[in-house]
């Protein structure tokens, strides 16, 4: 009979998936960030397409959407380290991020995300947003691609920064 550690793959060393947990984390985190201090500075949570993220802003909560980020990166590393397969969301998850830093900077500046400025309905915005754009297209994509998570994260971490920066001098 076979054990259960000749069946899972062999995960890498701690400092490895800690490394890769932090780079996956990055750009989620700071989506967090500017969440929050955009709702501070404009008193409104339009600009969250999510409903549950929503929900911790406008309950004065928002320390739940970093606890929520931090639980949704351990599951993706897990994933990313359990099967290629399943790569496809680490890399979806981090372009929605990058989508949701154009849809808060997109709102500041026309005071609407790029989805509602094309006519979206709410149904439609989330399931494009939260599953279409990001785990159907773009995160197969990407994996089929190898793109570098590393520098994909980066690059939405930096666009995230400029936005910010953006909204602090706004």
């Amino acid at each position: 009979m076979r054990s259960l550690s000749t069946c899972l793959p062999r995960l890498p060393p701690r400092r490895t998936l800690l490394l890769f947990y932090l780079i996956l984390l990055l750009p989620n985190l700071l989506r967090q960030v500017l969440y929050w201090v955009t709702a501070s500075a404009t008193g409104s949570t339009a600009f969250i397409v999510s409903f549950e993220t929503q929900a911790f802003y406008t309950s004065y909560t928002p320390l739940f959407g970093f606890l929520e980020e931090m639980l949704i990166a351990v599951v993706f590393t897990a994933f990313w380290h359990l099967s290629p397969w399943l790569r496809f969301f680490a890399y979806g998850w981090v372009m929605d991020a990058s989508f949701d830093f154009l849809s808060v900077g997109s709102w500041v500046l026309w005071g609407a995300t790029p989805l509602e400025m094309l006519g979206v309905s709410v149904l439609w915005h989330f399931l494009l947003r939260e599953v279409l754009l990001f785990y159907v297209l773009a995160g197969p994509f990407l994996a089929y691609a190898k793109v570098s998570l590393t520098r994909l994260s980066l690059a939405s971490t930096g666009l995230g920064l400029l936005i910010l920066l953006g909204v602090l001098l706004r």
